[in-house]
Parts: C-alpha cells; structure tokens; sequence
C-alpha cells in the first residue's frame, strides 16, 4: 500500500439510509483535505447520491468512482464498481431489476443478476460481510477457498479480495484471506467500511440504527466500530503494515 496513493474504497454517506452519517459534500472535503485524489461511493442497494457525488468531486477535482454495496439473497454482500460507463449502466439495471423483484423495502439481488451485467464492473469480495470471509470464519476453509476460486473464474482480474481490520481479532481472517491470495492467484484491498466521519459520530449511528430498529440506542449492537472513519492514506498504512500487499 503507497501513502501517496491509497483510495478508500468502500465508503457509505447519509444516503445509506438510517447507516451512513456523512453527506456527501463532508465526505469529498475531507477526502481532498487528506491529499487523496480519488473516492469512491458504495451506499447500500442504491444509487441515490451518484450524481451529486459525481458534481461535487468534478468541482473539487476528486476522482469518483461510482459504486454499491448491494445485498445478496444469502445474507452476504459485495461490493461493486463501477469502471466505465457500461458498468454504471449495469449497477443501474442490477439495482433496478432487484428492488422490482424484491419490492418496497425487500432488495432482493442474487449473483446470477451480478453476472448477467458484470461487464465494465470491478467486484470487492464484500470483507466481512462476505461470503468469503463468513465462510472462513465459520471455519470451512475449503469452501472459502472455493468460492474464491469460482468468483476469480466469472470475474478474472476485476475481482479482488477485500479485507478490513477495525479489532485485533480481525487478523485471524486476515491472514487466511492473505493465504488465499497466494493460492487462488486473487489480488487484495484494504478497506474501513466508512460510514463515519470520525469516530466520535459512532453515537449518531446507534441513534440511526435505533430508529432503525425501534429501540433505545443503549440497545443496539449493529452500528459497527468507531474506527470506521475516513481515515488518511498515512492511517491505512499503518494500519495495514502487516498486509503490504493490500
């Protein structure tokens, strides 16, 4: 990972309903301020913010790089980008066909959709709420690696394995995602599943995911961890020093 280049891929704003804390225009500022040259914007199942986060970045001089987070039917999730025009025409019919199918508040996406609009998309293995990394957790190694493996077969060289590492703890799936690498021949992202701005807007997520949930924000358990912040490419550098290859 270079200091001098590092891009936050996979980074939720406000329009990741009742999840994301931070408008878009905050998101860009800060992205610029902390001398990254790209961004990109991967709200879930939805596209909401595209354009204007496409206007703010062309004002700002801030490469966008328009995306999604989308949810699949077997409770994992992936992360889409989008490289050129015809793959933002795609995550445009993949959104689409799946709220449709689903109907209101019911996204319903599976990969058959994903692979029948896969061209001009990049696609990040979804870190821990993929399937890789469930599988790997849950300790199916083999089947992990498996998946890994047909994932590289339908998408080639735009597929990438993602990691992420907000408690110590994370290492253990790290590091099998690292040995994954070498096995499958699948390159490796470091991400932070940004959805704050720093870490003292963890509250405002709780209370987001408590209205959520219809609850008090004592009781919610879902809102992540306070280091998912836009951090700086020196703060990703570090933070990953055990992963260069990320």
């Amino acid at each position: 990972m270079s200091q001098l280049n590092f891009t936050h891929l996979h980074t939720h704003s406000n329009f990741s309903l009742l999840d994301g804390t931070v408008p878009i225009r905050t998101l860009v500022e800060r992205t610029k301020a902390l001398g990254m040259s790209a961004l990109a914007l991967t709200d879930h199942n939805g596209l909401y913010g595209a354009v204007e986060f496409y206007q703010i970045c062309q004002e700002l001089a801030v490469k966008p790089i328009i995306g999604v987070q989308v949810s699949l039917t077997d409770d994992s999730s992936l992360v889409l980008l989008a490289k050129n025009t015809r793959g933002y025409q795609n995550l445009c019919q993949i959104i689409t066909v799946a709220n449709l199918r689903g109907g209101h508040l019911n996204f319903k996406c599976g990969m058959k959709d994903i692979l029948a609009h896969k061209e001009g998309l990049v696609v990040l293995s979804g870190g821990k709420e993929g399937l890789i990394s469930q599988l790997v957790l849950s300790r199916n190694l083999e089947e992990g690696e498996a998946h890994c493996r047909w994932m590289k077969e339908q998408f080639g060289e735009n597929f990438y394995l993602e990691i992420q590492r907000f408690v110590p703890w994370d290492d253990f799936l790290n590091e099998r995602l690292q040995k994954m690498v070498h096995k499958c021949g699948v390159p490796l992202v470091a991400t932070n599943d940004v959805h704050l701005l720093s870490p003292e807007d963890l509250s405002l997520r709780q209370v987001l995911h408590a209205i959520d949930q219809n609850t008090l924000r004592e009781r919610v358990r879902t809102a992540g961890h306070q280091d998912q912040y836009l951090k700086s490419p020196i703060q990703m550098r570090r933070l990953f020093a055990k992963f260069p290859q990320a």
